[in-house]
């Protein structure tokens, strides 16, 4: 099976490698992992990886055949450093990457020695028996893993094969290797649970303050008016699965408040959003039209509680 996107436009490494291999004699190269986008990492440092050179500020292009390896193809500079460039990788992503690192790995040895055979339709009916598990169907389990249901649904249909980024993703949510969900049937009757991303969405660099969206939540159930799961992401500024992926109890709670009220916010909406000529033609002035507001939200809500 061929993944999309699934090698690097441009070369990366690691200055570190470079520099050990080069002060101890040994031919200096290029791991295949590090052809692979989805590795950000060097395992063996903890440093991310290397794309841009740091003297000339140019990148090298994966298939360059006119460089050597460990020398700017541009400015021709040593790139090898004894620096550590790892200082400030957080232990969440290196844990993600850590994964990574694992199952590339392990997809390579298995691409050498050919023990099994890869079928997309594995994967098609993996999907489907994982949705059928899943009490929400597909946008459940497609929220289970942090993906658009329009991307699950073109796995399904096989429109569209998944991508190298997208099936990490899948195997690191249900804590299996990706070379079994490529080449063993998941079955029905085995127990197992989805377990959370150690950071949203797919982008490293991106940053949550969950301190601050801890907050918010802690804050919406002593508001005055009730905010739906919706409103409180808003007000976080998060996306709605980062707050349900980080507080997955506290979200339960403000559902189940809101769904008690929101009858009656839908009512007070639909009074608010009666157009002012509506109540110039009735002669109302201010006070007027707060009593008639509330005697007709009033009105409503009764009728609907009846």
């Amino acid at each position: 099976m061929l993944f999309q996107n699934m090698l690097r436009e441009y070369q990366a490494w690691c200055p570190a490698c470079y520099q050990e291999e080069l002060d101890s004699g040994m031919d200096v190269y290029n791991p295949l992992l590090w052809s692979f986008r989805d590795l950000e990492v060097c395992h063996k440092h903890r440093a991310n990886l290397v794309t841009e050179c740091p003297f000339c500020h140019k990148k090298s292009h994966t298939m360059d055949y006119s460089s050597r390896v460990g020398f700017c193809h541009k400015c021709k500079c040593w790139l090898g450093s004894r620096k550590n460039t790892g200082n400030h990788i957080s232990p969440k992503i290196l844990e993600w990457q850590g994964w990574v690192y694992e199952n590339l790995a392990h997809l390579l040895s298995f691409a050498t020695i050919r023990e099994h055979k890869t079928s997309n339709n594995i994967f098609i009916e993996n999907i489907k028996h994982l949705i059928w598990m899943n009490p929400e169907s597909t946008r459940g389990f497609a929220e289970s893993i942090n993906v658009h249901i329009n991307t699950v649904n073109s796995w399904i249909y096989g429109t569209k094969k998944p991508s190298l980024k997208y099936l990490l993703i899948l195997a690191y949510c249900l804590n299996k290797p990706v070379i079994d969900i490529l080449t063993k049937e998941i079955s029905v009757k085995q127990g197992f649970s989805y377990r959370a991303l150690p950071f949203f969405g797919y982008e490293l660099k991106h940053v949550i303050n969950l301190d601050a969206i801890k907050n918010v939540v802690d804050e919406a159930p002593t508001l005055e008016n009730a905010l739906s799961i919706l409103q409180i992401s808003v007000k976080a500024g998060i996306d709605l699965r980062t707050l349900r992926n980080n507080f997955p109890t506290e979200v339960v709670k403000l559902k189940v408040k809101y769904d008690k009220v929101k009858p009656l916010v839908l009512v007070q909406r639909a009074v608010l959003t009666l157009t002012p000529t509506l109540y110039v033609g009735l002669g109302l002035n201010n006070l007027a039209i707060l009593c008639f507001q509330i005697e007709l939200t009033a009105i409503i809500w009764f009728q609907i509680q009846s």
